[in-house]
């Protein structure tokens, strides 16, 4: 929705495309980097940096979703992991936190987890190098006059069809 009240607002095409292929990258690249550093499944840390496109056009579908997913299918959790996921009674902090980070289970979570803040932070950098590289100096009078401009198009439009 972003990218439509930036075209909107006079941006060119191409710089448009740029700022989507900036976005793309820096929200790939940082889910991945979340999932590699936990030790997720390389397929899992691919799958972060290949669909992080998809999230783009779909807010609703996020990259951990997808990540989790992959990380289920290549080390599946058993019946056992379910059971021990929170340790033993008698087990000490560092003891549970070791287990669950070796609980495939929980790395499941884990991965889809951090894979969405992963995309959640780069969407915030990737926002930020799109407003430095366009030069946006109003970043909100500029959306203002997409939406503006958005409606008038629309608006004009129902007009033609009435």
């Amino acid at each position: 929705m972003v990218f439509v009240l930036l075209l909107f607002s006079g941006i060119p095409v191409q710089d448009l495309l740029v700022a989507i292929l900036i976005l793309f990258a820096v929200k790939g690249m940082l889910s991945a980097l979340f999932v590699a550093i936990i030790g997720g499944h390389k397929k899992s840390v691919a799958t972060c940096f290949a669909l992080a496109w998809y999230s783009l056009i779909n807010p609703i579908a996020h990259i951990g979703w997808f990540a989790g997913v992959v990380e289920a299918a290549e080390r599946p959790p058993t019946m056992r992991d379910l059971k021990t996921i929170l340790g033993k009674e008698e087990d000490s902090i560092m003891e549970t936190l070791r287990g669950m980070y070796n609980n495939k289970l929980f790395k499941v979570a884990l991965v889809a987890a951090l894979a969405n803040i992963g995309s959640f932070f780069g969407t915030l950098c990737g926002a930020a190098l799109i407003v430095y590289y366009l030069h946006i100096t109003d970043p909100v009078g500029m959306l203002q006059a997409g939406s503006s401009n958005g409606l008038h198009a629309v608006m004009g439009w129902l007009h033609t069809m009435a």
